[in-house]
């Protein structure tokens, strides 16, 4: 991540009905990811989060979670990649969150938060939350 904040950081998260067209959305990032990520896999790509559920109003931003044998090796060996199809990369120190390692994609004008994708280490309990969380909502 740059030295200057992107405005995508400072953005207010609205809540909007549920859109339909975020499924499509979540399964064509869940694909691409799943390509790009294909040899640190361990359980695939999810979409988590409230546009998982339909008829829920969420945020118009797209969860995805990946379980991943090594975040460190991900992070260095794909990281380029993921950088290339519009992920910005959000250090464990801004995120505070050790158990996983974050990426958001913003919209082309930089502005928004499309998606974010929380890489998991496999075997982590909160993949089966997180999991067990979404299936309960739908």
């Amino acid at each position: 991540m740059s030295e200057v904040t992107p405005p995508w950081a400072y953005e207010t998260p609205e809540i909007r009905p549920h859109d339909p067209r975020l499924l499509l959305v979540a399964g064509t990032e869940r694909a691409r990811l799943a390509e790009l990520l294909a040899p640190w896999l361990a359980d695939g790509v999810e979409h988590v989060g409230s546009t998982a559920v339909p008829g829920l109003a969420a945020k118009p931003v797209i969860d995805l979670m990946a379980s991943v044998r090594d975040l460190s090796a991900v992070v260095a060996q794909a990281g380029d990649g993921l950088a290339a199809d519009g992920w910005c990369y959000v250090p464990p120190e801004l995120d505070q969150r050790p158990w996983r390692r974050f990426f958001v994609k913003p919209d082309e004008s930089g502005q928004h938060r499309v998606a974010h994708l929380h890489l998991i280490q496999a075997g982590h309990p909160r993949w089966a939350e997180q999991l067990a969380f979404r299936d309960a909502l739908r």
